[in-house]
């Protein structure tokens, strides 16, 4: 069991380690996350943020991650730092010593670390991320009430294609029935497509606020991606679409038969299908009739 008599711990180390690839979304969302819950739970004010990588990939983890920290309510302070040597094979957090429960071959930025946490602590894992004021005057609509779809870049070009052109048509769908404004959103350069699109409503703007528009949405839905990550840790009603070949065991460890996570809510669903667009749109307005919206 956890050791609750932590008071001589006054900081945390979080440590992530990176070969030749790139951080993604996701990851950062859900590592920010997990260490505010750990410090939540700890009561413990400072956590020192160490990245073993390159000068480039360190710089880019930091400038993503402070803004997400400005954004964001999170409980401790954080101290980033670069480790310059690579040590192989050393993938972890390293927490109190009596914090010895969790999985110890899982990746630090997996939601299955989170499970595994919030089965441990009952703290539901939370990163709330907001947007500044004067955005929704520097926005084309009134921000009364949105709708999200994501839309995730695939390495296949055709793939891509046909993917954009489902999740456009749905975003177009819905803003018809529900007369509401909707963002079409993605990673990557997802949005030179979006720029182009005059239908949908999409703005180029930093990933702390792009985050936040979704994470604000009255129901977002669509691929899977580090985007709808921040719908995870909020009360955000969402549908998210997930390759049920992508970590396909891990996914079936987490969720229960109705696709929820652990600490998810009614509104708060995973889909792991394949779907066409009459089959998203189905599943789409099956969860906003019951009460997604």
């Amino acid at each position: 069991m956890l050791i609750q008599n932590l008071e001589h711990v006054k900081r945390i180390e979080a440590r992530w380690e990176f070969g030749s690839e790139k951080p993604s979304i996701g990851g950062m969302v859900t590592l920010l996350t997990e260490i505010n819950l750990i410090a939540l739970y700890f009561e413990i004010p400072n956590v020192d943020f160490r990245v073993v990588a390159k000068r480039k990939i360190y710089s880019e983890i930091r400038e993503t991650m402070e803004n997400l920290i400005v954004a964001s309510d999170i409980f401790p302070q954080i101290a980033f730092s670069r480790t310059g040597n690579m040590v192989l094979g050393l993938k972890k957090n390293t927490y109190p010593e009596h914090f010895e429960e969790l999985p110890k071959k899982i990746a630090i930025y997996s939601t299955e670390r989170l499970s595994a946490i919030y089965r441990l602590t009952n703290i539901k894992p939370e990163l709330k991320i907001q947007f500044p004021n004067d955005l929704l005057n520097s926005l084309p609509i009134t921000m009364s009430g949105y709708l999200v779809v994501n839309f995730r870049m695939s390495k296949s070009t055709q793939q891509q294609r046909n993917d954009y052109d489902k999740w456009n048509r749905v975003a177009v769908a819905l803003n018809k029935v529900h007369n509401k404004p909707v963002f079409l959103v993605g990673d990557g350069d997802a949005k030179l497509y979006f720029d182009r699109n005059k239908e949908m409503l999409f703005k180029d703007l930093p990933l702390s606020w792009q985050l936040g528009i979704v994470q604000n949405a009255d129901f977002a839905c669509g691929m899977a991606s580090g985007m709808m990550s921040a719908c995870m840790f909020a009360s955000t009603p969402y549908l998210i679409f997930k390759d049920p070949n992508e970590h396909a065991d891990q996914i079936a460890r987490e969720i229960d038969d109705n696709g929820h996570l652990p600490w998810g809510l009614d509104s708060q669903r995973i889909f792991r299908s394949h779907c066409t667009y009459d089959e998203a749109m189905v599943a789409i307005e099956h969860d906003l009739a019951a009460g997604a919206l």
